[in-house]
């Protein structure tokens, strides 16, 4: 048996999918380059260590619409490449980028800010003593 959380997430992965498909049938979207964005945003989404279901759902939605963006650019930056191909790679790299440069930016901006503070307030000096 599964557990209802996960039953209930594949059902509404299921309508945001079919609500996905059927808006990009009615507009002049690329039916392949869709298929490959979901495709690709899934992948990411079952691939992701991410413990949090609400980070998993956001991630989802940002490689959603970020490699539906992308892939548009791609398509007319490279007619030549298939556009479910397009749709995948831009897909499934938009988050992972994404996730790297927000990992990178907490590890080093933070005790590159620490280093600069304590550069122009001085090291090992209290400024909230009172002088006598």
């Amino acid at each position: 048996m599964t557990e209802p959380v996960s039953s209930a997430g594949a059902v509404v992965a299921a309508g945001l999918t079919s609500g996905v498909v059927l808006t990009a049938l009615r507009s002049q979207v690329d039916p392949g380059m869709v298929a490959g964005i979901l495709c690709g945003s899934f992948v990411f989404l079952t691939r992701s260590r991410e413990s949090s279901r609400w980070r998993k759902a956001l991630y989802f939605f940002v490689s959603l619409i970020g490699g539906y963006h992308l892939a548009q650019w791609g398509a007319t930056r490279w007619p030549t490449i298939s556009t479910w191909a397009i749709g995948f790679g831009t897909s499934a790299s938009v988050v992972t980028v994404a996730v790297l440069v927000l990992d990178w930016l907490e590890r080093n901006v933070s005790p590159m800010l620490d280093d600069l503070r304590e550069r122009w307030l001085g090291k090992g000096e209290k400024h909230d003593e009172p002088r006598s």
